[in-house]
This record gives C-alpha cells, structure tokens and sequence, in this order.
C-alpha cells in the first residue's frame, strides 16, 4: 500500500492513505459547560511534515 505525504495533499484531491504519528492530543473542552467539544491533534509524517486534526 502506498502512502501519500502530508505535502502531497490537496483540498479538492482523491481519497488517499496516509501514514503519520500523533505527536500531540488534547481534549478542548467548553469552559462554561465542562462539556467536551472535540479531540484535536498534532500529526507529524515521515519526512518532518506537520497537520493539525480535529475528530
């Protein structure tokens, strides 16, 4: 199976697979409800490249 780079993705492109390490998690959490509103993330590929996600 080939992996696509972080790089190598555009907004408007096919599916792709890509392979990456989760460098940083974090819960963000609504301060007036203490409810949680999503898990965001820090994604680093193997040629040094950095993501930001959000599930």
């Amino acid at each position: 199976m080939a992996f696509k780079k972080l790089s190598e993705l555009t907004p408007k492109g096919p599916p792709c697979t890509i392979k990456v390490k989760v460098i940083r998690l974090w819960d963000s959490i609504n301060n007036r409800t203490d409810e949680l509103m999503s898990l965001d993330m820090i994604l680093l590929d193997e040629k040094g490249d950095v993501l930001s996600g959000r599930i």
